[in-house]
């Protein structure tokens, strides 16, 4: 199969076909949008239907592969589907004291305050902002007591 490439860069996937009632999901690396800050190698932008999925108006949104799964499932499943996708907001909030670790694990945690509840983006991850920080994965925070400890979450509900 030839590679298939628009002025976006190279169609990673396309599903759909063509017609009046056209509902086609294209998928792109985000490495072909170098003007977006958040592209990452392991990132994806989706088009469906001939219009970028964007998350609250942004230009560009990205997304994992589990992500793009969740929207697809969520989509496809919503007739009669009772379950939620997602595991629940994580137990952090606005004003915590949390510790965070960056990706390269070779910078120290960094212990700083929760400028904002959980957000649930519409790829399905949750992010917070953190202070001195900026937008992060949940994942990779932690809470912390008012003596700094780091809070277990099994036993903080």
């Amino acid at each position: 199969m030839a590679e298939q490439r628009s002025r976006f860069g190279a169609v990673l996937l396309k599903l759909g076909g063509k017609g009046p009632a056209d509902w086609t999901v294209e998928v792109f690396d985000s490495r072909d949008c170098p003007d977006a800050l958040e592209a990452d190698a392991g990132l994806y932008r989706l088009r469906v239907a001939g219009k970028w999925i964007m998350d609250s108006g942004r230009k560009f949104t990205f997304f994992t592969v589990f992500g793009m799964a969740t929207l697809i499932a969520r989509a496809l499943l919503t007739c009669g589907f009772n379950g939620d996708l997602d595991d629940g907001m994580p137990n952090l909030h606005k004003g915590q004291r949390v510790s965070y670790r960056p990706a390269d694990f070779d910078t120290p945690r960094i212990r700083t305050f929760a400028l904002s509840d959980p957000i649930h983006r519409i790829d399905g991850q949750w992010v917070i902002v953190l202070s001195s920080v900026g937008v992060v994965p949940c994942d990779d925070v932690v809470g912390l007591d008012r003596f700094g400890r780091e809070i277990n979450p099994e036993s903080a509900a």
